[in-house]
């Protein structure tokens, strides 16, 4: 092989030079060449229009970026990172391993080979079933008897005594369930708490609007339950105002000794009790000390611990004993003597023993007074057989 050695080269008829200068050859025009030998350098744009060879590695030394519009070819693979410290590495068996964070919108294939993922188990899994943990690391349980419509409808499902919902405050704080509705008129309901047999509706709660609907800050509670063979009516209605409305039915007193206490109210002076606990009403048979009588409309009426009796009695057997005429049988036994009433009777030889006197024996008699002390009317003096005697008394218990 021959050198040429020389400072400068210059076409003929052209501009275009090489200009040498220790070692480096600067040119300003287009180079065409075969092959270059002894690792030439360019200072700046190169452009090869065949295939780049290269035996040995191709180091990009201050690259920011590389742009290849076309496919690029990686015969083994190839890295990405620096040099002590590759962080991806694509091998030409098309797997990757990157020591990275990969992010995709969309990943495809079973991922059975990936390591370092645990899979999660959805046992009894079925439509609407709600999914709850387990006892076993990464399963989880589909609930049949706890399910959702996607509607607004949620479904608890039990199969024993108190199955249901539990609320529990951890702490000293109140519970609460609530129940919100926007209704546009008075009386509708905003909640309702229902209780049913066999699918059947038998008994409800109705929390329902109050009157004020433009407001609409007052509301009601009415209750309502369903007769044998019958539907669900309205019974009793809790009003916006604190009255109690028994819409149909009675206010039934379950236990002896209680019933309405009034002790919010002013009290006299000698107050003992406040609670009015009975009320009743019904028929009883005076019964005469002496002989027999004929009885009619003997009816009383008690309230808390008082009595009222009246009846009217006829044709005594007795008329001729100077015995007191005295009736007993009364509907409840009175606790005290004295004056407790008053009567009116005919066909008696003294008219004015009108005076109805409960002795301690305990029975009613029939008393007038004199100017030393008081009579009583002794059978006796009936001095007709339409002798007859209308009365009514009230005493305590």
């Amino acid at each position: 092989m021959s050198i040429l050695n020389v400072n400068k080269l210059g076409p003929v008829g052209g501009s275009s030079t090489i200009t040498v200068a220790a070692g480096v050859a600067s040119y300003t025009g287009k180079i065409n060449c075969p092959e270059f030998d002894n690792n030439p350098s360019f200072t700046g744009n190169v452009t090869i229009a065949g295939n780049l060879g290269v035996a040995g590695t191709i180091t990009y030394e201050d690259v920011a970026r590389v742009d290849a519009t076309g496919i690029s070819t990686f015969r083994e693979g190839y890295q990405v990172g620096p040099l002590t410290g590759i962080a991806l590495t694509a091998y030409k068996d098309g797997s990757i391993r990157t020591s990275g964070v990969i992010t995709a919108t969309t990943y495809y294939g079973s991922g059975a080979q990936l390591t370092g993922i645990t899979g999660t188990t959805i046992n009894n899994n079925a439509n609407n079933r709600l999914i709850t943990g387990s006892g076993t690391a990464n399963t989880l349980e589909g609930e049949s008897t706890l399910t959702y419509d996607g509607a607004g409808q949620l479904n608890i499902t039990g199969n024993s005594a108190g199955d249901g919902i539990s609320i529990t405050n951890d702490g000293n704080h109140y519970t609460m369930l609530s129940m919100d509705a926007d209704r546009s008129s008075g009386s509708n309901a905003l909640g309702i708490i229902q209780g049913k047999w066999n699918n059947n509706s038998v008994c409800s709660m109705y929390l329902r609007s109050g009157a004020d609907t433009s407001n609409k800050d007052d509301g009601e509670i009415a209750f309502n339950t369903s007769a044998a063979s019958s539907s669900e009516a309205t019974r009793m209605i809790i009003k916006n105002n604190g009255n109690v409305e028994i819409s149909d039915g009675n206010l039934v007193v379950g236990t002896g000794g209680h019933g309405i206490d009034f002790s919010a109210t002013g009290n006299a002076g000698g107050m003992a009790n406040e609670l009015l606990d009975d009320y009743e009403e019904g028929s009883w048979t005076p019964d005469p000390w002496d002989g027999t009588c004929s009885v009619s409309n003997a009816r009383y009426t008690k309230i808390g611990n008082v009595v009222t009796i009246w009846a009217y009695v006829n044709n005594f057997s007795d008329t001729s004993t100077n015995d007191q005429i005295g009736l007993t049988g009364f509907p409840f036994t009175p606790a005290s003597n004295g004056v407790k009433g008053s009567a009116m009777y005919r066909y008696a030889s003294d008219p004015h023993k009108t005076t109805c006197y409960f002795s301690s024996t305990p029975r009613i008699h029939f008393y007038g007074g004199n100017t030393g002390g008081y009579t009583q009317l002794r059978h006796n003096e009936i001095n007709n057989s339409n002798f007859e005697i209308y009365f009514q008394a009230t005493y305590d218990v």
